[in-house]
């Protein structure tokens, strides 16, 4: 049984700092966060989802970083008659809260393409845009490799 035929997810993150803190480049300290996803499946292959998460941020008086909330909503669907199986068009709008002390929030769209290389395994690419004004970046482009598989409690045992 599934609540009003949705799927829902919990994911946590954990960031590591890599980057240089004095250049602006990110907190210097670990942070976490989690995100609660809402999944309504149209079908196998048309999906739109709801994103809510919340990043804590490590305060000290050294940095001007403080804990933001995101608020997204995404879609997935094939391109028809392109690797239907394989190939999926990606898109999303989300905001964010001010990650800086005197900052201010963000509303950004995106859009993308993922493909299935294997089973459980998914090559993703995206372009986007801020659409706020005087944004801290206003264009980016991510790419990724996404790995799934289901919870050791999900599987089930061949005889």
């Amino acid at each position: 049984f599934k609540p009003f035929d949705l799927d829902l997810a919990v994911v946590p993150s954990l960031k590591i700092p890599t980057a240089d803190e004095r250049r602006g480049l990110g907190t210097g300290d670990v942070d976490g966060g989690v995100i609660f996803i809402v999944t309504k499946a149209f079908t196998e292959i048309h999906k739109l989802h709801f994103n809510a998460g919340y990043t804590v941020v490590r305060k000290s008086h050294e940095n001007r970083f403080q804990d933001v909330l995101f608020l997204g909503i995404a879609g997935e669907s094939p391109l028809p008659g392109l690797a239907e199986q394989r190939l999926q068009f990606v898109a999303e709008l989300f905001g964010t809260t001010p990650a800086e002390q005197d900052g201010s929030g963000d509303l950004q769209a995106r859009l993308g393409m993922r493909y299935l290389l294997a089973e459980g395994w998914v090559l993703d690419a995206a372009v986007g845009r801020s659409l706020t004004a005087h944004p801290q970046v206003e264009f980016f482009a991510t790419v990724g490799l996404t790995w799934t598989f289901k919870a050791p409690w999900h599987r089930q045992s061949r005889p």
